[in-house]
């Protein structure tokens, strides 16, 4: 299994300079006990930057553009996203891939929590911050 460090490195999250919050995958992991460690440390870095802005809705760009080719995703990850309770924190929430298998999954998640009307698939980054910015 790999470090926690290199883990962290597979992906990146942030806000951009229109507070919009910004998650992009780097890297594939398609070990199963990798790709659910990366989900854990995902969705810590999020929690990060929504407790740092307690009651704050925030729109999110996932972009998996990096990650085209990916997969996998793997059942504990699955099921880290369905129970992760970030509804309280997205107002809109922007996907920019072409990969379908993402896609299933990404709107799977929307719809389980509750989210459904506030996702939006995308081809291109632009077009994503485009209807985040609306």
């Amino acid at each position: 299994m790999k470090s926690d460090s290199e883990l962290v490195g597979s992906f990146k999250v942030g806000l951009d300079e229109d507070g919009i919050l910004i998650l992009t995958f780097l890297h594939e992991e398609k070990d199963p006990e990798d790709n659910t460690r990366q989900s854990e440390l995902v969705l810590g870095e999020l929690s990060k930057v929504f407790s740092g802005e307690a009651g704050k809705q925030f729109n999110l760009l996932v972009d998996l553009t990096p990650v085209e080719s990916a997969n996998y995703v793997s059942d504990k990850s699955r099921e880290l996203y369905l129970k992760a309770k970030m509804q309280d924190h997205l107002s809109k929430v922007a996907v920019v891939s072409s990969s379908i298998l993402l896609r299933v999954f990404v709107l799977f998640v929307a719809q389980a929590t509750g989210k459904g009307d506030s996702v939006k698939w995308f081809e291109t980054k632009d077009e994503a911050l485009e209807w985040l910015k609306s």
